[in-house]
């Protein structure tokens, strides 16, 4: 899950089919991430505090970093 604690970003989100860009900029909204969703955030504001909880510790093996491995 992710939220904006201050200032902005832009959530971009991808399913392989539809693409959707949400702005972040209030604290006590997340966006929950599920699987097989490619994301990307850009567009920070000088202010910007991103809070990501996640659900498991990080594996570097669980992660696709390639956009075309993804749509595979």
């Amino acid at each position: 899950m992710v939220f904006c604690l201050s200032g902005s970003f832009y959530l971009n989100l991808d399913d392989g089919k539809r693409k959707q860009e949400i702005l972040l900029k209030k604290p006590e909204i997340g966006i929950i991430l599920g699987p097989k969703l490619w994301h990307s955030m850009s567009r920070f504001s000088k202010d910007c505090v991103i809070l990501v909880l996640a659900s498991d510790y990080y594996r570097e093996s669980d992660y696709i970093r390639g956009y075309h491995d993804f749509l595979k």
